[in-house]
């Protein structure tokens, strides 16, 4: 059995004709980049750790090779950056169906999404059909057509018009988040 010095790993040539490039670890910067992105979403909007546990792993397998990527890295420097800093999150908690608590929050999600940030994360919570993650995210299950933003743990006290959507985000993002 002969053995080489192959990319970044040992491999013998018996087992490249067992397995081919099977045996070789590979790992793509841009495709971990993504799939870190998709958990870090997918765990803030669940607010489950589990997958931001996941993202932050994802992330931290290239924490000491990204620099050999040049621009390639650039994605992953975002999705990092995304990752570490914190972000808002409106929570707008709806209606009835033709309510005026339904139309206010509609106008609410309508003006958090037109917010000039690059990143936030807007949900609307329905009562009734989303209890569990109202719940989940502690947000009282008695008001109705209000807005809460968050970062990290803490939220804004409820928000009832578009007019005052903009300062709540800028007094939650300047708070500490521990």
């Amino acid at each position: 059995t002969r053995c080489s010095r192959d990319w970044s790993s040992d491999v013998c040539s018996s087992d490249l004709e067992q397995t081919g490039l099977l045996a070789v670890r590979s790992k793509s910067l841009a495709e971990n980049s993504e799939v870190a992105e998709a958990f870090m979403r997918l765990g803030r909007l669940q607010h489950d750790e589990r997958y931001l546990r996941t993202a932050g792993e994802t992330l931290a397998e290239f924490a000491e090779s990204y620099r050999g990527y040049g621009t390639l890295a650039a994605r992953y420097a975002v999705v990092v950056a995304r990752y570490l800093s914190p972000e808002a999150e409106v929570q707008v908690v709806g209606g009835a169906e033709g309510s005026d608590a339904a139309r206010r929050a509609e106008a609410l999600r309508i003006r958090a999404l037109r917010l000039p940030l690059a990143d936030r994360t807007v949900q609307l919570l329905v009562p009734g059909r989303d209890d569990r993650m109202i719940d989940q995210v502690g947000l009282p299950a008695e008001r109705e057509g209000v807005a809460y933003v968050c970062v990290g743990n803490v939220c804004s006290e409820p928000v009832e018009s578009p007019e005052e959507l903009w300062g709540a985000v800028t007094t939650a993002l300047a708070a500490p988040t521990f």
